[in-house]
């Protein structure tokens, strides 16, 4: 690399070679963070099916096909092999990777932090949207609208469960991962091109396109709050009561929401039905729209006030400098990125018609 002098500044001319090279680190840097995270969903499937199989060779029929149509043993057998196999297989592909220089830590006031928790509940309304939106055009072009697995797990399992695996377990690892561990090391070329790449990793990673646009637009905002404060407790936290929020307090929800349609209907056949039921609730559902409408509203002002006064910046220095359309270029294509997108794209295809 040489320098040259011009007046009273040191202007470094970078060559050929030497641009070469950094891009070829870029290159590898970001091919073993995506092979790492297509390594964990390789071997949580390898890791599920290996129970299933080995189950239906011990066990009796009945028990199997029991066993196997359970979700409770679905839920279980999946979140072991996320949690304590492939997630330990995750640090190992990423032994060796150099993180960004450490950042002293901030920390969030508890008035950002509920604006935080406004804006996150309204970017999980807006995707939702978007993701029911392209259900139905799916469902419209293939003769059937894809199911959300998810709604139909936590609708059957108890809530201990859901509550372990869901509220505490989950947020947990995820943030682990597609926060601290990706961000930590993408960061390198700037906090921008490192939030938005875990942003959609952390999408992909569920699988499907209901999922994807939510899962997505929450991962922006939980790699703004962990580069800004550099501390995974902050969107642990927000993750945990997110969760919370669309499982724990969601089911209640739904079956006054299930109770109510049917009670409904039977007073329009002309049914005798209990109407204080039937108001009582009408009136959990009515409350719970308006909640998510001023959730919504809400979150969507704090999100433009904040944006508005500066209060939402994004750190885009890079220690390691690259143009942004070359990150992001080299980002995707490489081995490690092209196998994870591939991976993420066939659960999606088979979410879609084959559930």
């Amino acid at each position: 690399m040489n320098g040259s002098y011009y007046g009273y500044e040191s202007v470094t001319i970078e060559t050929p070679e030497e641009r070469e090279i950094k891009k070829r680190k870029q290159r590898r840097l970001f091919s073993r963070v995506f092979l790492a995270l297509f390594l964990y969903l390789v071997v949580s499937q390898v890791a599920s099916t290996a129970v299933y199989t080995v189950a239906s060779v011990i066990m009796q029929p009945e028990k199997y096909i029991a066993f196997a149509e359970s979700y409770f043993w679905s839920v279980i057998v999946s979140c072991a092999a996320q949690y304590l196999i492939a997630f330990p297989v995750f640090l190992i592909a990423l032994l060796g990777t150099k993180k960004a220089s450490a950042k002293e830590k901030s920390k969030l006031t508890v008035k950002e932090f509920l604006l935080f928790f406004f804006i996150s509940e309204a970017l999980m309304l807006i995707g939702n949207i978007i993701g029911n939106i392209l259900n139905s055009v799916i469902g419209s072009l293939i003769g059937g609208v894809p199911e959300n697995e998810i709604s139909n797990i936590i609708s059957e399992i108890p809530e201990w469960l859901i509550f372990i695996l869901m509220v505490i377990l989950a947020p947990i690892v995820e943030e682990l991962i597609c926060r601290k561990l990706v961000i930590d090391r993408l960061s390198v070329y700037g906090d921008h091109i490192a939030i938005i790449f875990s942003a959609v990793a952390f999408g992909l990673l569920h699988g499907n396109l209901y999922q994807f646009f939510y899962a997505a637009l929450l991962g922006a905002l939980l790699g703004y709050v962990y580069a800004r404060t550099r501390d995974v407790k902050y969107t642990i936290l927000l993750h945990m009561i997110i969760n919370f929020m669309g499982s724990i307090v969601a089911l209640p929800i739904e079956k006054a929401m299930y109770t109510f349609y049917e009670l409904y209907d039977l007073l329009l056949a002309g049914e005798s039905v209990n109407i204080l039921a039937l108001m009582a609730n009408g009136a959990i559902l009515l409350i719970y729209e308006n909640l998510q409408y001023g959730m919504l509203i809400g979150g969507i002002y704090a999100l433009v006030n904040m944006w508005k006064k500066k209060k939402i910046l994004v750190n885009r220095d890079k220690e390691i400098f690259l143009p942004d359309s070359e990150i992001v270029k080299g980002g995707i294509l490489n081995v490690g990125s092209i196998l994870f997108i591939l991976l993420c794209a066939v659960f999606m295809f088979l979410n879609i018609f084959f559930t």
